[in-house]
């Protein structure tokens, strides 16, 4: 079985603004895999720096109920893109309605910024680890892909170097999370164990005295290193385990492809998950701790 992470949902009051903010300040691309919206209104974008058949989406859709989490609330809290032009990015969010709620550098001493679409919704810009010219190392397919698709595209210099890299995914328990992902999409950490509690990751995230650990998973079938799902556990400030619906606003969805949805189904409870709904091409689920989970068809029958 394979399992293809391939979606990311945000539910927002005001669908149409949040999803021009995000065409505007990444400058996305229309995708048509409006199967994921499951006949819902919305909008639907590839996501930057992965071939275009590869590429996962993001989807944008209508919600009554709910808000933005906090960075360090549990849940879907923030998704990251890393790029070479940080601050211009963070710029352009507050330009087209966002905000910049945070700003500092990572323990590699990479500058990174946390800004906030109009609803509220936690979008990180982090440099990427670049060589001594500072230059983004071409001999990596993310470089070499790069390269290519912006002289064919004619891509603007400031989107050149951008790529989507992880969705964080808080929870109370990091090891047991970690697990359940690891298993099921038969995957393994990527990078090394992660506690950050000093000055630098306070001026990050923008959280006075913050205290989180954990680490990241490689999501296969996209790229050589990325993207990951970044999963951790905040200990100061304490959060409470708080649940998003795929109906509430905030991030509050994940999508994946597989080519076995009888074997997908089986794995995401052997491991502690739960099955809501399933048909043969759809499969609606949820992680250990609630976070919502769409599985889709390898080869959907119904693209509407």
């Amino acid at each position: 079985m394979t399992m293809k992470f391939s979606y990311i949902q945000i539910g927002a009051e005001h669908p149409q603004n949040v999803a021009e903010f995000y065409r505007q300040v990444l400058n996305l691309k229309v995708s048509n895999q409006k199967e994921w919206l499951n006949h819902r209104e919305g909008y639907v974008f590839e996501l930057p720096g992965y071939a275009e058949e590869k590429a996962p989406v993001l989807g944008i859709v209508k919600a009554e109920s709910g808000k933005a989490l906090k960075v360090y609330e549990n849940g879907f809290a923030h998704i990251g893109f890393e790029t070479t032009h940080v601050r211009d990015y963070a710029l352009r969010c507050v330009k087209c309605g966002g905000k910049i709620i945070s700003q500092g550098e990572t323990p590699e001493n990479r500058p990174c910024i946390y800004c906030t679409d109009p609803e509220g919704n936690i979008v990180e810009f982090v440099v990427p680890i670049l060589e001594p010219n500072g230059c983004l190392p071409r001999k990596t397919p993310f470089g070499k892909y790069i390269t290519k698709y912006s002289a064919k595209h004619r891509i603007p210099k400031i989107f050149e170097l951008t790529r989507f890299i992880h969705v964080n995914i808080n929870c109370q328990n990091w090891e047991d999370l970690c697990g359940f992902y690891k298993s099921v999409l038969d995957t393994d950490y990527f990078g090394a164990y992660e506690d950050h509690h000093d000055a630098s990751a306070s001026a990050v995230t923008g959280v006075p005295n913050v205290h989180m650990n954990g680490r990241h998973i490689f999501l296969k079938g996209l790229a050589d290193t990325f993207p990951t799902f970044e999963i951790y556990t905040y200990h100061s400030p304490k959060a409470e385990n708080t649940v998003h619906g795929d109906d509430t606003c905030g991030i509050n969805a994940i999508g994946f492809r597989t080519n076995n949805m009888e074997k997908a189904a089986s794995t995401i409870t052997d491991y502690g998950g739960t099955v809501k709904k399933k048909n043969e091409e759809r499969l609606v689920a949820s992680d250990p701790r609630g976070n919502v989970m769409f599985i889709l068809s390898e080869h959907p029958g119904n693209q509407g």
